[in-house]
């Protein structure tokens, strides 16, 4: 699990910023992604569904080295007692994403997860379109409870 897990965070890396539409920011916000079940309009910055997979990514990776690792710190240090798979986040970056990561959009009405923002505003959840992967942060991934 370790490559692809390590593989998909480092593809997330690319797509974070510490501003959005120019206004800076201390919260990592990801660029405009596409939903997965193609939601109408131009894509949106901090997409819930990428937001709730890059979490879950970095808090599984930090996770699975620290077990691995055992009482060792699994980002300091020589890297003798993680696989390879770890190296790349042993400088903070794992850390960086799950900490300083914009959390996810929720509907202050409802309180139920929204798809993502359109120039920092989040689509709220009355609109007409509702998939799947809005739920992605509750089941499978157990971000939200």
């Amino acid at each position: 699990m370790l490559p692809p897990l390590r593989g998909a965070l480092g593809a997330y890396n690319h797509l974070l910023a510490y501003n959005i539409n120019g206004t800076a920011s201390d919260r990592l916000h990801l660029f405009p992604t596409d939903s997965p079940a193609g939601y109408p309009g131009p894509p949106g910055w901090d997409c819930s569904y990428d937001i709730a997979m890059a979490q879950w990514g970095a808090r599984t990776l930090i996770d699975i080295c620290t077990s691995i690792a055992g009482s060792q710190p699994p980002f300091e240090g020589p890297a003798t007692a993680a696989p390879a798979e770890c190296d790349i986040f042993r400088n903070g970056e794992a850390q960086r994403l799950r900490d300083t990561l914009v959390a996810l959009s929720v509907d202050p009405v409802t309180g139920i997860n929204v798809w993502g923002s359109r120039d920092g505003r989040p689509v709220p959840f009355n609109q007409p379109f509702r998939h799947f992967s809005h739920l992605l942060a509750f089941v499978p991934l157990q971000l939200v409870r």
